[in-house]
C-alpha cells in the first residue's frame, strides 16, 4: 500500500513538473531562442561539471592485490562554462578549488569582455552561488536589461549545455587539465 501511494506521489509531482517545464519552454525558453536566432541577442546556457583527480581504482584488476597511495581529500578540477547557443561557442572559468559567486563573477565578466550587442540571456540551473545578491547586482551592471532564466526544478533536459556535456568538458579538461 505504501509503495502504490508513494509512487502515485512521484506519477503527480512529476506531471506537475512537466507543466512547469512546458510553460517557462513556452513563455520564456523559446522566445528568448527566437529573439537570439534573428540576431537581437544572445543565450547561454550555464552549467558546472566537477571532475574527480586521482586513481579510478574500479578499473584496475589484478591477480594479486595491491594497495595504491591516492591523494587524502577531495581533489576535484572544477570547470564552469557558458555555452552560446546560436555559435557554439564555449566560454568557461577552471579551477581546481570549488565553484562559487566569485567563480560565477569571473565568468560573466569574460563574457562581458566578448563585446557582443544585444541583451545577453543566461540560462541557469539552480545552483546557490548563482542566486546570491551579488551576482544578480554583478549581472545586472554588466548587462542591463537582459533577464537571467532560472530553469524550473528537475529539468536538465532544458538546459542545452547538458546534451553538449560530454564533447565540452572533454576539450575543456583536454586542454585546461591541471598537470
Amino acid at each position: 500500500m505504501r509503495a502504490s501511494f508513494e509512487a502515485r506521489i512521484s506519477e503527480l509531482e512529476s506531471r506537475r513538473a512537466g507543466t512547469v517545464q512546458t510553460e517557462f519552454l513556452d513563455t520564456q525558453l523559446e522566445p528568448a531562442l527566437a529573439s537570439a536566432g534573428a540576431g537581437e541577442g544572445h543565450v547561454f546556457f550555464v552549467d558546472a561539471a566537477h571532475f574527480v583527480m586521482g586513481a579510478f581504482l574500479a578499473c584496475v584488476w589484478c591477480v594479486t592485490r595491491i594497495m595504491i597511495r591516492g591523494g587524502c581529500g577531495r581533489q576535484r578540477y572544477n570547470v564552469l562554462g557558458a555555452w552560446n547557443a546560436m555559435t557554439n561557442e564555449l566560454v568557461r572559468v577552471t579551477n581546481t578549488t570549488v565553484v562559487c559567486s566569485q567563480t560565477m563573477a569571473e565568468l560573466l565578466h569574460k563574457i562581458a569582455a566578448l563585446g557582443l550587442i544585444g541583451p545577453i540571456t543566461l540560462v541557469l540551473d539552480n545552483a546557490r552561488y548563482q542566486h546570491c545578491a551579488f551576482i544578480k547586482e554583478l549581472a545586472a551592471t554588466l548587462n542591463p536589461g537582459a533577464p537571467g532564466l532560472f530553469l524550473p526544478g528537475y529539468s536538465p533536459n532544458l538546459n542545452l549545455i547538458e546534451s553538449r556535456r560530454a564533447g565540452i568538458w572533454t576539450v575543456s579538461e583536454s586542454s585546461t587539465a591541471p598537470p
